[in-house]
Protein backbone atom coordinates (compact mmCIF):
# COMPACT_ATOMS: atom_id res chain seq x y z
CA UNK A 1 0.00 0.00 0.00
CA UNK A 2 1.00 3.85 -0.28
CA UNK A 3 1.62 6.02 2.09
CA UNK A 4 -1.38 8.15 1.29
CA UNK A 5 -3.26 4.73 1.58
CA UNK A 6 -2.09 3.73 5.00
CA UNK A 7 -3.05 7.09 6.47
CA UNK A 8 -6.12 6.35 5.19
CA UNK A 9 -6.76 3.33 6.64
CA UNK A 10 -5.30 4.52 9.43
CA UNK A 11 -7.66 7.90 10.01
CA UNK A 12 -10.78 5.34 9.58
CA UNK A 13 -9.96 3.39 12.69
CA UNK A 14 -9.30 6.52 14.90
CA UNK A 15 -12.51 7.20 13.92
CA UNK A 16 -14.06 3.89 15.06
CA UNK A 17 -11.86 4.44 18.43
CA UNK A 18 -13.65 7.84 18.65
CA UNK A 19 -16.66 6.74 19.03
CA UNK A 20 -16.18 3.48 20.84
CA UNK A 21 -16.55 1.09 18.20
CA UNK A 22 -16.94 -2.28 20.47
CA UNK A 23 -13.05 -3.86 19.78
CA UNK A 24 -14.44 -7.27 18.05
CA UNK A 25 -16.33 -5.11 15.73
CA UNK A 26 -13.50 -2.75 14.98
CA UNK A 27 -12.12 -2.56 11.22
CA UNK A 28 -8.97 -2.83 11.23
CA UNK A 29 -8.36 -2.35 7.17
CA UNK A 30 -4.78 -3.88 6.38
CA UNK A 31 -3.02 -2.16 8.98
CA UNK A 32 -1.40 -4.81 10.29
CA UNK A 33 0.35 -5.61 6.98
CA UNK A 34 2.73 -2.39 7.16
CA UNK A 35 2.21 -1.72 10.90
CA UNK A 36 5.96 -1.03 11.21
CA UNK A 37 6.80 1.05 14.38
CA UNK A 38 6.22 4.39 12.66
CA UNK A 39 2.68 4.33 11.94
CA UNK A 40 1.93 2.53 15.51
CA UNK A 41 2.87 5.75 16.88
CA UNK A 42 1.14 7.58 14.53
CA UNK A 43 -2.21 5.50 16.04
CA UNK A 44 -1.51 6.11 19.14
CA UNK A 45 -0.34 9.68 18.72
CA UNK A 46 -4.51 9.65 16.50
CA UNK A 47 -5.85 7.67 19.41
CA UNK A 48 -5.07 7.59 23.32
CA UNK A 49 -2.67 9.89 22.86
CA UNK A 50 -4.63 12.44 21.07
CA UNK A 51 -5.78 15.81 23.08
CA UNK A 52 -8.74 15.81 22.50
CA UNK A 53 -9.31 12.20 23.97
CA UNK A 54 -6.67 13.33 27.22
CA UNK A 55 -9.47 16.23 27.74
CA UNK A 56 -12.75 14.61 27.17
CA UNK A 57 -11.44 10.18 27.44
CA UNK A 58 -13.38 7.55 26.51
CA UNK A 59 -14.02 5.11 28.84
CA UNK A 60 -10.83 3.55 30.37
CA UNK A 61 -11.70 0.26 30.21
CA UNK A 62 -12.17 1.05 26.65
CA UNK A 63 -9.05 2.77 25.93
CA UNK A 64 -7.16 -0.45 28.18
CA UNK A 65 -8.71 -2.62 25.86
CA UNK A 66 -8.03 -1.04 22.68
CA UNK A 67 -4.42 -0.90 23.30
CA UNK A 68 -3.94 -4.37 24.67
CA UNK A 69 -5.64 -5.92 21.49
CA UNK A 70 -3.02 -4.14 19.04
CA UNK A 71 -0.19 -5.50 21.62
CA UNK A 72 -1.22 -8.95 21.59
CA UNK A 73 -2.33 -8.52 17.40
CA UNK A 74 1.42 -7.57 16.56
CA UNK A 75 2.91 -10.19 19.16
CA UNK A 76 0.85 -13.04 17.20
CA UNK A 77 1.90 -11.63 13.71
CA UNK A 78 5.77 -11.99 15.45
CA UNK A 79 6.02 -8.29 15.23
CA UNK A 80 7.61 -6.28 18.29
CA UNK A 81 4.99 -3.17 19.74
CA UNK A 82 6.55 -0.24 19.70
CA UNK A 83 7.41 1.35 22.86
CA UNK A 84 5.07 4.21 22.23
CA UNK A 85 1.80 1.43 22.83
CA UNK A 86 3.88 -0.12 25.91
CA UNK A 87 4.13 3.82 27.37
CA UNK A 88 0.24 4.63 26.18
CA UNK A 89 -0.95 0.66 27.96
CA UNK A 90 0.93 1.59 31.10
CA UNK A 91 -0.66 5.45 31.65
CA UNK A 92 -4.03 4.02 31.05
CA UNK A 93 -3.87 1.35 33.29
CA UNK A 94 -2.84 4.00 35.76
CA UNK A 95 -5.60 5.90 35.70
CA UNK A 96 -9.20 5.09 37.09
CA UNK A 97 -12.42 4.38 35.32
CA UNK A 98 -14.61 6.80 37.36
CA UNK A 99 -16.15 9.84 36.15
CA UNK A 100 -17.78 10.63 33.35
CA UNK A 101 -16.77 9.62 29.84
CA UNK A 102 -17.38 10.74 25.80
CA UNK A 103 -17.65 9.68 22.95
CA UNK A 104 -16.27 11.88 19.41
CA UNK A 105 -17.88 11.68 16.09
CA UNK A 106 -15.80 12.66 13.58
CA UNK A 107 -17.75 13.89 10.51
CA UNK A 108 -16.41 14.16 6.81
CA UNK A 109 -16.89 17.68 7.12
CA UNK A 110 -13.77 17.51 9.37
CA UNK A 111 -15.55 18.64 12.43
CA UNK A 112 -16.24 16.43 15.45
CA UNK A 113 -18.85 16.00 17.70
CA UNK A 114 -18.37 15.24 21.30
CA UNK A 115 -20.75 13.90 23.70
CA UNK A 116 -20.82 13.40 27.56
CA UNK A 117 -22.39 9.84 28.50
CA UNK A 118 -23.41 7.85 30.95
CA UNK A 119 -21.40 4.20 31.73
CA UNK A 120 -24.31 2.22 32.71
CA UNK A 121 -26.69 1.08 29.93
CA UNK A 122 -29.53 2.30 32.01
CA UNK A 123 -28.48 4.99 34.82
CA UNK A 124 -30.22 6.43 37.22
CA UNK A 125 -33.91 4.60 36.14
CA UNK A 126 -32.96 5.99 32.77
CA UNK A 127 -32.14 4.54 28.93
CA UNK A 128 -31.23 8.34 27.51
CA UNK A 129 -27.73 8.71 29.00
CA UNK A 130 -26.06 7.19 25.96
CA UNK A 131 -25.78 7.34 22.42
CA UNK A 132 -28.48 4.89 21.06
CA UNK A 133 -27.74 3.09 16.96
CA UNK A 134 -31.12 4.66 15.80
CA UNK A 135 -30.09 8.13 16.45
CA UNK A 136 -26.74 7.45 14.69
CA UNK A 137 -28.51 6.16 11.97
CA UNK A 138 -31.56 9.38 12.30
CA UNK A 139 -27.92 11.60 12.48
CA UNK A 140 -26.67 10.21 9.21
CA UNK A 141 -29.97 10.59 7.43
CA UNK A 142 -30.55 14.37 8.93
CA UNK A 143 -26.25 15.24 7.18
CA UNK A 144 -28.09 13.29 4.12
CA UNK A 145 -30.91 15.73 4.15
CA UNK A 146 -29.72 19.35 5.35
CA UNK A 147 -31.87 21.28 2.83
CA UNK A 148 -34.83 19.85 4.33
CA UNK A 149 -33.54 20.89 7.53
CA UNK A 150 -32.29 24.45 7.36
CA UNK A 151 -34.13 27.08 8.23
CA UNK A 152 -36.37 25.13 9.95
CA UNK A 153 -37.64 25.08 13.88
CA UNK A 154 -37.64 21.58 14.90
CA UNK A 155 -38.31 19.52 18.22
CA UNK A 156 -36.48 15.92 19.01
CA UNK A 157 -38.54 14.10 21.26
CA UNK A 158 -36.49 12.18 23.97
CA UNK A 159 -32.96 13.54 23.10
CA UNK A 160 -30.87 11.28 24.99
CA UNK A 161 -27.19 12.73 24.90
CA UNK A 162 -28.13 14.94 21.95
CA UNK A 163 -26.23 13.48 19.23
CA UNK A 164 -29.57 13.87 16.89
CA UNK A 165 -30.32 17.54 17.80
CA UNK A 166 -26.72 18.75 17.66
CA UNK A 167 -26.70 17.29 14.21
CA UNK A 168 -29.08 18.91 12.81
CA UNK A 169 -28.14 22.10 14.66
CA UNK A 170 -24.89 21.48 12.26
CA UNK A 171 -27.68 21.49 9.71
CA UNK A 172 -28.22 25.54 10.19
CA UNK A 173 -32.14 24.81 11.36
CA UNK A 174 -33.52 27.86 12.68
CA UNK A 175 -34.15 26.37 15.71
CA UNK A 176 -33.50 23.41 17.48
CA UNK A 177 -35.16 21.79 20.93
CA UNK A 178 -33.65 18.92 22.21
CA UNK A 179 -36.42 17.26 25.01
CA UNK A 180 -36.41 14.54 27.53
CA UNK A 181 -38.03 14.19 30.59
CA UNK A 182 -35.59 13.23 32.97
CA UNK A 183 -33.44 15.77 35.32
CA UNK A 184 -30.33 13.48 34.99
CA UNK A 185 -30.53 13.63 30.95
CA UNK A 186 -31.86 17.29 30.99
CA UNK A 187 -28.33 17.72 32.96
CA UNK A 188 -26.18 15.92 30.21
CA UNK A 189 -28.28 17.48 27.13
CA UNK A 190 -27.32 21.11 28.79
CA UNK A 191 -23.39 20.01 29.42
CA UNK A 192 -23.10 18.92 25.16
CA UNK A 193 -24.83 21.21 24.28
CA UNK A 194 -22.14 23.80 26.11
CA UNK A 195 -19.39 21.45 25.24
CA UNK A 196 -20.51 21.74 21.11
CA UNK A 197 -21.28 25.44 21.03
CA UNK A 198 -18.41 26.37 19.22
CA UNK A 199 -19.85 23.83 16.28
CA UNK A 200 -23.29 25.70 15.92
CA UNK A 201 -23.97 28.06 13.63
CA UNK A 202 -24.37 31.28 14.94
CA UNK A 203 -28.09 31.94 13.73
CA UNK A 204 -28.91 28.86 15.02
CA UNK A 205 -30.15 28.78 18.68
CA UNK A 206 -30.09 25.45 20.63
CA UNK A 207 -32.51 25.28 23.62
CA UNK A 208 -32.88 22.16 25.93
CA UNK A 209 -36.63 21.31 27.37
CA UNK A 210 -37.96 19.39 29.83
CA UNK A 211 -40.62 17.40 28.14
CA UNK A 212 -42.70 14.59 29.88
CA UNK A 213 -44.89 13.27 27.53
CA UNK A 214 -47.81 12.25 29.97
CA UNK A 215 -47.89 15.83 30.64
CA UNK A 216 -47.41 17.70 27.65
CA UNK A 217 -51.14 18.67 26.97
CA UNK A 218 -50.48 20.92 30.24
CA UNK A 219 -47.34 22.97 29.05
CA UNK A 220 -47.85 26.12 27.95
CA UNK A 221 -44.73 27.10 27.00
CA UNK A 222 -44.25 24.37 24.17
CA UNK A 223 -42.75 26.29 20.79
CA UNK A 224 -44.53 26.18 17.53
CA UNK A 225 -42.09 24.16 15.42
CA UNK A 226 -42.08 22.84 11.73
CA UNK A 227 -40.58 19.37 12.16
CA UNK A 228 -40.53 16.25 14.92
CA UNK A 229 -38.07 14.17 15.35
CA UNK A 230 -37.18 10.85 17.45
CA UNK A 231 -35.31 7.93 17.65
CA UNK A 232 -35.23 4.69 19.61
CA UNK A 233 -38.49 5.76 20.86
CA UNK A 234 -40.20 2.78 19.73
CA UNK A 235 -39.23 0.21 22.06
CA UNK A 236 -41.54 -0.45 24.82
CA UNK A 237 -45.39 -0.70 23.94
CA UNK A 238 -46.03 0.79 27.61
CA UNK A 239 -44.98 3.96 26.84
CA UNK A 240 -46.98 4.33 23.62
CA UNK A 241 -50.50 5.93 24.74
CA UNK A 242 -47.60 9.10 25.74
CA UNK A 243 -45.56 9.34 22.71
CA UNK A 244 -48.33 9.26 20.67
CA UNK A 245 -50.08 11.99 22.91
CA UNK A 246 -46.98 13.90 22.52
CA UNK A 247 -46.73 13.38 18.66
CA UNK A 248 -50.39 14.40 18.40
CA UNK A 249 -50.31 17.58 20.58
CA UNK A 250 -47.07 18.78 18.01
CA UNK A 251 -49.34 17.60 15.05
CA UNK A 252 -52.62 19.72 15.99
CA UNK A 253 -50.33 22.88 16.45
CA UNK A 254 -48.90 23.33 13.39
CA UNK A 255 -46.14 20.91 13.20
CA UNK A 256 -46.18 19.11 9.61
CA UNK A 257 -43.88 16.29 9.81
CA UNK A 258 -42.50 13.64 12.00
CA UNK A 259 -39.43 11.83 11.02
CA UNK A 260 -39.03 8.63 13.66
CA UNK A 261 -36.32 6.04 13.44
CA UNK A 262 -36.47 2.83 15.10
CA UNK A 263 -34.12 -0.48 15.84
CA UNK A 264 -36.43 -2.89 14.85
CA UNK A 265 -35.95 -5.73 17.69
CA UNK A 266 -39.30 -7.03 17.71
CA UNK A 267 -40.64 -6.72 15.03
CA UNK A 268 -44.58 -7.00 16.59
CA UNK A 269 -43.92 -3.63 18.94
CA UNK A 270 -43.00 -2.04 15.75
CA UNK A 271 -46.21 -3.05 14.34
CA UNK A 272 -48.29 -2.22 17.08
CA UNK A 273 -46.83 1.37 16.88
CA UNK A 274 -47.20 1.67 13.17
CA UNK A 275 -50.88 0.59 13.28
CA UNK A 276 -51.52 2.99 16.30
CA UNK A 277 -50.63 5.96 14.04
CA UNK A 278 -52.41 4.14 11.13
CA UNK A 279 -55.77 4.75 13.59
CA UNK A 280 -54.71 8.31 14.54
CA UNK A 281 -54.97 9.33 10.81
CA UNK A 282 -51.13 9.34 11.04
CA UNK A 283 -49.78 8.53 7.11
CA UNK A 284 -46.06 7.02 7.13
CA UNK A 285 -43.54 6.23 4.72
CA UNK A 286 -39.96 4.11 4.92
CA UNK A 287 -36.96 5.97 4.24
CA UNK A 288 -34.11 4.16 2.86
CA UNK A 289 -31.22 3.97 5.27
CA UNK A 290 -28.26 6.18 4.48
CA UNK A 291 -24.26 4.06 4.23
CA UNK A 292 -22.22 4.85 7.48
CA UNK A 293 -20.29 8.02 6.10
CA UNK A 294 -20.41 10.09 9.08
CA UNK A 295 -21.68 7.33 11.58
CA UNK A 296 -20.77 3.71 12.89
CA UNK A 297 -23.77 1.84 13.91
CA UNK A 298 -24.64 -2.03 14.21
CA UNK A 299 -27.12 -3.36 11.86
CA UNK A 300 -27.63 -6.57 13.75
CA UNK A 301 -30.79 -5.36 13.82
CA UNK A 302 -32.61 -3.49 11.37
CA UNK A 303 -33.08 -0.10 11.84
CA UNK A 304 -36.44 1.93 10.00
CA UNK A 305 -36.91 5.44 9.45
CA UNK A 306 -39.94 6.63 8.82
CA UNK A 307 -41.55 9.86 7.28
CA UNK A 308 -44.90 10.57 9.05
CA UNK A 309 -47.75 13.34 8.61
CA UNK A 310 -51.16 13.67 9.37
CA UNK A 311 -53.53 12.21 6.80
CA UNK A 312 -55.38 14.68 5.68
CA UNK A 313 -53.12 17.32 4.78
CA UNK A 314 -51.04 17.56 1.77
CA UNK A 315 -47.53 18.04 2.42
CA UNK A 316 -45.60 16.89 -0.69
CA UNK A 317 -44.50 20.79 -1.34
CA UNK A 318 -42.57 20.53 1.98
CA UNK A 319 -40.97 17.29 1.85
CA UNK A 320 -39.88 17.61 -1.77
CA UNK A 321 -36.55 17.80 -0.92
CA UNK A 322 -35.74 14.76 1.02
CA UNK A 323 -33.71 12.07 -0.59
CA UNK A 324 -35.65 8.71 -0.45
CA UNK A 325 -32.87 6.69 -1.48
Amino acid sequence: MCNKDVISELKYVQKQFLCAVPIPKINWKNIFDVFNCELQENLVSRTVNLSLVLEYPIQISYQKSFLKHLINRLERKGLTPSDCLYDAFGRVVALGDAGPYFRHYFLENGKIISLKENSSFISEGTTGLCSWQASLALSEWCLGNEEFLKGQAVVELGSGVGLTGLTVALCQAKQVFLTDGHPSVLKVLEDNVRLNSGLIPTDTDVQVLSLPWENIDTNRNLPSVDILLAADVVYDSSVFPCLLNAILHFFKFGTKTLVIACTERNPTTLKQFLLLLESNHIIYEELKNYSQHNFLWSTESPIKIFLCSLSHLDYTSQVTAIKRN
